[in-house]
């Protein structure tokens, strides 16, 4: 199983969205906002917020909350958000993302790729060291990526990102030359590569020392700052390695070590607890709600900053291999009964976008062709779909199914306050279709079991991704008893995916997205509802970072703490 569907379990979970490397997608177009839901929210260019800096900015504590405790510190075995908030600190990649989205090298000093598109070589910094004095080599690249894709690591994060499907070998070179060989081309290649929590580099001499386990708690690190210190339930403590010297070639930002000290992740389950830290001046930086943006800008210490939502947000899905849902007329129902603005309305304050299609703007590859042939409110429509389908209305204004049966239905969700109250808006709107919805909480775990398994009809769900190649890995039928959890299984799409991946010519793969995207939304293989705007807190004595709307990202490489 893949990152995605894990990464939306733990939407419940406030994201830092911190990012030493940035390793968030760009928006390729502008969204279309609901009606009368909210002001547009600006994909301005990175803004850098600068004050006069101290004689001598090294030092200081940066507090941050999220509500979990990671539950490994090995980038191979975990898939929560609050585990790949500590790592994007510790390790370190081939590459990275710029503000803008553009590749830049990282421990990379430059690559190139074969005329097939199947022999990517990439050229290593010699200068760069592991936080226990071992040099980096490309062997520690070789043991990396083989450790990531062997099914004996059982790693939850490769099998949709860069499974042996993809990857052919790993070979390093000589000791500086690192080479990867693909069975087919793979147009995102780069951006996967680019992700420091997923494909942050291992040393191989000190993991082989240590064992897994130790590693777990602890691993060497490659990035800024070290793990020093794992209080179960309460923190992790990270300190800054005063040797990094080798940061992402971003232009007009820090590459050598990072001035803040120490940086503290607070574990604190309660959101109140969060927002009355953040008040206080005790937490430097969280994600808040909508609700409370006006008290935060009335404390006179708090910087705010907004993006549209880039992370997971809730959807429904079909189960469209079993009734009812494998009838395209009922799908189609379904879409056109529902209202999206109000979950905007209800649920964001009215700061959000209706969500047509699979992508968002917010990921490369989003096609704005979406916002013409989405679903719309149009119940007379839904009901006269229904009806088409075999289905009947009795006198209490419910459906009542061909073999003569009331049309109910089970749907799960989580339970999460914004899940259950999503879910719960969805039921009273497809009552006004006359659909008998049951609601079902369920933990996270195994309510993605069950959904792999295919053991559902209509579930709450969604997912989150850097670019477009969540589209082959949730649709294509080869990922069915994984991210396929539509259990869709459609010849046509299946070949439009594959030029997805497998095109190197930018603007003929974005074709492809597009056709994909369109299909997806015609044949409405997925019920898509509303992007929130999130909003962020930021102590105002953190000053020297620069924050991209368009990334949803917090670059610290430069910041300092004034106090």
């Amino acid at each position: 199983m893949s990152r995605k569907w894990i990464f939306l379990v733990m939407g419940m979970i406030l994201s830092l969205s911190l990012l030493m490397a940035a390793c968030q997608p760009a928006a390729t177009q502008a969204p279309q906002p609901a009606a009368e839901a909210t002001e547009a929210v600006e994909e301005a260019p990175a803004e850098q917020v600068v004050t006069e800096a101290p004689a001598d900015k090294i030092g200081g504590t940066l507090r941050f909350a999220q509500y979990g405790d990671p539950d490994t510190l090995d980038a191979h075995l975990t898939s929560l958000l609050v585990s790949t908030n500590v790592l994007q600190f510790v390790g370190a990649a081939l590459i990275s993302l710029d503000p803008d989205a553009n590749v830049v090298p990282w421990l990379a000093k430059s690559w190139e790729v074969s005329e097939d598109g199947l022999v990517w070589t990439f050229h290593l910094r010699d200068d760069v060291k592991f936080s226990n004095g071992y040099p980096l080599t490309a062997k520690d690249f070789e043991f990396t990526y083989r450790r990531a894709i062997n099914p004996e690591t059982a790693s939850p994060v490769t099998s949709g990102n860069l499974g042996p499907t993809t990857m052919d070998s790993f070979v390093a070179v000589d000791d500086y030359t690192f080479q990867i060989t693909l069975s087919e081309p793979y147009y995102p290649l780069l951006i996967r590569l680019a992700d420091p929590s997923f494909m942050m580099v291992y040393s191989e001499k000190a993991f082989n020392e240590m064992g897994a386990d130790a590693w777990a708690l602890n691993p060497i690190s490659c990035g800024p700052y070290v793990v020093t210190d794992w209080q179960r339930g309460s923190k992790v403590v990270l300190t800054r390695n005063p040797d990094y010297n080798w940061g992402p070639q971003i232009e007009g930002m820090n590459t050598g070590a990072w001035n803040i000290e120490t940086i503290e992740i607070l574990v604190i389950p309660e959101y109140s607890t969060i927002l009355a830290g953040l008040e206080a001046g005790e937490i430097d930086y969280s994600q808040i709600e909508t609700k409370d943006v006006e008290l935060l800008q009335n404390t006179g210490n708090v910087n705010l900053l907004e993006a549209m939502q880039q992370g997971p947000r809730p959807f429904f899905l079909f189960n469209v291999a079993k009734p009812p849902f494998d009838d395209i007329r009922v799908r189609k129902a379904f879409n056109l009964a529902i209202n999206r603005d109000a979950y905007i309305q209800l649920l964001a304050q009215g700061k959000g976008y209706i969500e047509y299609g699979p992508l968002t703007p917010s990921q490369i590859g989003y096609w704005d062709g979406v916002e013409q042939i989405g679903y719309g409110y149009d119940l007379d429509q839904a009901k006269a779909l229904m009806q088409e389908a075999g289905y009947t209305y009795g006198a209490d204004g419910m459906l009542i199914t061909p073999d003569g049966q009331p049309f109910a239905l089970t749907v799960y969700t989580l339970s999460p306050e914004t899940w259950v109250k999503t879910t719960e808006i969805t039921v009273e709107q497809l009552k006004e279709l006359g659909v008998a919805l049951t609601i079902e909480q369920g933990e996270a775990g195994l309510l993605i079991q069950r959904t792999i398994a295919g053991d559902y009809e209509f579930s709450v769900m969604g997912n989150t991704d850097l670019e477009a190649d969540m589209l082959y890995i949730s649709y294509h039928s080869s990922m069915v008893g994984g991210n396929n959890l539509s259990q869709v299984s459609d010849p046509e799409l299946d070949e439009i995916l594959q030029h997805t991946r497998s095109e190197t010519d930018p603007a003929a793969r974005q074709e492809w997205v597009n056709q994909a995207q369109k299909m997806i939304v015609e044949k409405a293989y997925i019920l898509p509802l509303y992007i929130p705007v999130n909003y962020y807190a930021l102590n105002s004595r953190v000053q020297g970072y620069t924050y991209s709307s368009k990334m949803n990202a917090l670059y610290l490489q430069d910041a300092y703490i004034v106090e």
